[in-house]
């Protein structure tokens, strides 16, 4: 009952807290809403468009039946047989005896053609660089990919930075007078190929400050015509494409040509300089140029693309203004500025072929007192850097008959009116009178609806008078002040309306309620907004407006409290504290009487149980000694084993004095001891080995030396190891001088001594081993390895005697005799023999096997190091790599140098 008393208290004590309402003042959700799904309705079509919420516009047709969309229409064709259609007339061809004389506008093409080789050195090489893509941070949901595959980021300024290209200056063609069509009525004239132009289609035309005329065309570039010659002007001098479609003469005197591909090129009367997406521009196809008169003289020239939107340069940026950013459609026709001065804030006019855009330009001019000679002040308007943009979209509900418009068709007359031309004919807007809306709507709560119900709150029911409680009803609405409402009143449906006479149809909504969501709703043009099953406690519902004027209006809030159930009250909770405690006191008070009971009847029970555990540790104390002696008994062997075993190897003595540093001095022959020729690196993994190594002078002067595995580790190996050294050493009595043969007479003993052993393999044990004599000059070595390789390192490269694969022990190939071999020996090199207990042992940081590759390698590294200090370093390595983990077999290395 303890246990369950603690958890109560917590959760009686966690229900009494009570959440208070927050806002973090937060923006609500942009404008433009994320995609919606809506299931399709192919059967019944759709009357209302389910996303926006508008009015889908009917189709009629030419017989003036109407078309339901989204609805599928039966085809029904007309059936004619052939029979009754009348057969095709069949006309035999008579060549004409007839001549004609072809038309007299020929060319004839010079046999002597100039020819221009290209002077490679010259050309400048631009790499391609986009500085846009470095800013952190790149926000996915902004940005262009253009024609070349690159990304363009939309809505911030991107470093422009144009190519410039030396231009060739073409030579003035001279023009013939302009020509009458033949038996031309009206007095009429035309320039043509015939006359001097480069090209017969002509796209833009243009007359500069000093009256030349400019001509754009398709695929002849522009040609510069003073009323006497052509110049013309191609990609061959410069230009950056052919197909001309726009040009503009800015405050300074440069041309501004827009191409079909080639982006913007501007010409300063010497050089060319191109403006592509490689540069910073949008959008390479370019229909439409503007200079807007709002700007210092240099600045703001506006780019019309057909597929990417707007682009404004300010002379050192681009900034491009796409679909992302409010416009309507990137395939952009023309663009038009109204006549406003320099000191007022100016529209641009951007026509597309979803639609009209207007582009409001906040300069944000301010007034600034300077000193003037003459009057002494004078007063100076100064433009900012950063003028404000916002952009405002008209459609069908704003007027317009038709929303695609047609390149270049727009025009502002002197009466201060624009014209577009479109598909459905002409639009005009009267400027003078037309202007945009800088107030946002007025937001209003209408109605609020209680779980579904409409209430007339001037005319409650007595019913609901003990369920809802206010202080009085708004002015003209209906919704009540300071509503308190019980717990089951939970559904709450608020209506409320904005007005912007403006433009009603364009008017959003989004609204939050602190006290449950902080968050804005994404906006929406739905009048209402639903709550339900709202949790007890105090809430703001808070609503905004979006319109015309394309800012959001203040907040509308309204406050309203739902009442706690009974059950979390106060004084339900402060009884149900007050109960809990009183039970807890009891509980306690029940356990503590409970637990004296206990405590007696446990030291009882311990007294006795003492009394028994004293005789027991007397019992175990005994043991304890007993255990003791056996452990030292054994332990005592198992040294005096190991001092056995040890004597059988071979002796440190022998090992100097046969692989020693030989004195310096020729008529010295007895032996150094401060440098050995020679290191063993024996780990047994217990006390003693399977491992072992043996060495002995053969009758024939050679020195032998064993490194060997036994079967088995521990006692059971240790034993093995005495065995085999025995039979080694038989056979090297017995005055046998070759390893092959030495180890043949070994295992012969080893199978001979175990056969008797009982067990059901007849004794197949024996040994994985090597053995290695070296005569005295140190000049040549004969070998036997049975398992167990030998290497030899020379000049820092290993050289691997392989193993025959057969045991010196009972094997099913024990009686094939074992080969050998010899090799030459060289001063310097290094033989090592080695058992499989280094490479097989785990550690490292993943646990894994040192393996026999790691072993080549780490040999050969330390190779170039004495003897000594090479067994210091496998040492260290061992230890460091087996770490915490149990060694899992006995390690033997020998290594001698010549």
């Amino acid at each position: 009952m303890k246990k369950l008393a603690y958890p109560i208290l917590l959760l009686l004590i966690a229900a009494a807290c009570n959440r208070s309402p927050k806002d973090d003042g937060t923006s609500p959700a942009p404008l433009f809403p994320q995609p919606k799904s809506v299931d399709a309705k192919p059967e019944g079509g759709y009357i209302v468009n389910p996303v926006s919420g508008d009015t889908i516009q009917p189709i009629i047709l030419e017989s003036g039946d109407t078309l339901i969309t989204g609805v599928p229409i039966p085809a029904m064709g007309k059936v004619i047989h052939p029979d009754s259609v009348t057969q095709p007339k069949v006309v035999p061809y008579i060549p004409s005896s007839s001549t004609y004389n072809a038309h007299p506008n020929r060319h004839k093409i010079p046999e002597n053609l100039t020819k221009i080789s290209v002077n490679k050195d010259s050309l400048t090489t631009i790499p391609i660089s986009l500085p846009h893509l470095a800013v952190a941070g790149i926000d996915t949901t902004h940005y262009l990919i253009n024609s070349t595959g690159d990304t363009v980021k939309t809505g911030i300024p991107i470093p422009a930075k144009g190519k410039t290209v030396p231009t060739i200056q073409p030579q003035p063609t001279p023009a013939l007078p302009p020509a009458f069509k033949d038996a031309a009525i009206a007095n009429l004239q035309y320039l043509d190929v015939d006359q001097g132009m480069n090209s017969s289609y002509v796209l833009s035309i243009l007359e500069d400050k000093s009256g030349n005329l400019w001509f754009g065309t398709y695929g002849g570039g522009v040609s510069k015509y003073d009323g006497k010659s052509f110049t013309h002007y191609t990609e061959k001098q410069g230009l950056s494409n052919n197909r001309v479609r726009a040009i503009l003469e800015d405050k300074s005197g440069n041309l501004w040509f827009g191409t079909d591909g080639g982006g913007v090129s501007k010409y300063d009367g010497k050089t060319f300089t191109h403006y592509t997406e490689k540069e910073g521009l949008s959008n390479n196809y370019v229909w439409a140029i503007l200079e807007d008169k709002s700007v210092p003289i240099g600045v703001g020239i506006w780019f019309g693309t057909s597929g990417g939107g707007v682009s404004k340069y300010d002379g050192k940026t681009f900034k491009h203004y796409t679909e992302k950013e409010g416009l309507s459609n990137n395939r952009v026709q023309s663009i038009l500025e109204d006549n406003s001065d320099s000191h007022r804030n100016g529209n641009l006019y951007i026509a597309t072929e979803k639609g009209l855009n207007v582009i409001a330009l906040d300069i944000g001019t301010q007034s600034q007192i300077l000193p003037d000679r003459q009057s002494g002040v004078k007063e100076t308007t100064k433009v900012s850097k950063n003028p404000q943009i916002s952009i405002h979209t008209f459609e069908k509900g704003d007027g317009l008959k038709a929303l695609d418009f047609f390149a270049n068709s727009a025009f502002i007359d002197s009466k201060n009116r624009a014209w577009w031309g479109g598909g459905k004919g002409l639009e005009m807007l009267d400027l003078n009178k037309f202007s945009i809306a800088q107030i946002p709507p007025a937001i209003y709560l209408k109605q609020l609806d209680i779980n579904e119900q409409f209430i007339d709150y001037r005319n409650i029911t007595d019913s609901l008078g003990n369920e809802i409680t206010f202080n009085g009803v708004q002015k003209f609405e209906n919704y009540p002040l300071n509503l308190k409402l019980s717990y089951d009143k939970n559904h709450l449906t608020f209506h409320f309306v904005a007005i912007d006479w403006s433009a009603p149809h364009k008017i959003q909504y989004s609204y939050r309620m602190l006290g449950l969501n902080d968050n804005w709703s994404n906006p929406s043009k739905e009048a209402k907004a639903e709550y339900r099953n709202l949790s007890y406690g105090t809430y703001a519902f808070q609503i905004r407006a979006i319109g015309e004027s394309g800012e959001w209006s203040e907040p509308f809030e309204y406050t309203f409290t739902i009442n706690p159930p009974w059950w979390h009250t106060w004084w339900f909770r402060s009884l149900c504290v007050l109960l809990a405690l009183i039970l807890i006191l009891i509980l306690i008070k029940w356990r503590t009487a409970a637990l004296i009971k206990r405590q007696k009847e446990l030291e009882k029970t311990v007294e006795e149980r003492t009394e028994e555990l004293v005789q027991k540790n007397i019992v175990v104390e005994q043991q304890k000694h007993l255990v003791e002696e056996k452990h030292k008994e054994i332990t005592d062997s198992i040294n005096y084993a190991e001092r056995i075993q040890r004597s059988f190897l071979a002796s440190r003595e022998m090992l100097d004095a046969n692989l020693g540093v030989t004195s310096s001095v020729p008529q010295q022959r007895d032996v150094s001891r401060s440098e050995p020729g020679y290191f063993v690196f024996f780990q047994p993994k217990d006390v003693v080995s399977g491992d072992f190594y043996w060495a002995g002078k053969l009758t024939n002067g050679n020195f032998a030396i064993v490194n060997a595995d036994s079967t088995g580790h521990g006692v059971p190996g240790a034993i093995m190891s005495i065995l085999n050294i025995s039979s080694i050493e038989k056979a090297v009595d017995k005055g046998l001088v070759q390893p092959n043969e030495i180890f043949n007479d070994t295992r012969k003993t080893i199978i001979e001594r175990l056969k008797k052993d009982g067990s059901p393999e007849g004794g197949k044990d024996g040994m994985d081993a090597s053995l290695i004599s070296i005569n005295p000059d140190k000049t040549k070595m004969t070998y036997v390895a049975a398992q167990n390789p030998i290497w030899i390192i020379r000049n820092e490269e290993l050289i691997e005697i392989k193993p025959e694969k057969m045991p010196v022990g009972k094997h099913e190939n024990d009686k094939e005799p074992f080969i050998g071999g010899e090799v030459d020996l060289q001063k310097g090199d290094l033989i090592y023999t080695i058992t499989d207990g280094f490479q097989d042992q785990f550690g490292g940081e993943k646990g894994k096997k040192f393996m026999v590759k790691k072993m080549r390698e780490y040999l050969i590294s330390i190779s170039n190091l004495s003897m000594k200090e090479q067994h210091q370093k496998l040492n260290d390595v061992f230890t460091n790599w087996k770490g915490e983990h149990e060694q899992v077999d006995d390690v033997c290395i020998i290594g001698v140098r010549v």
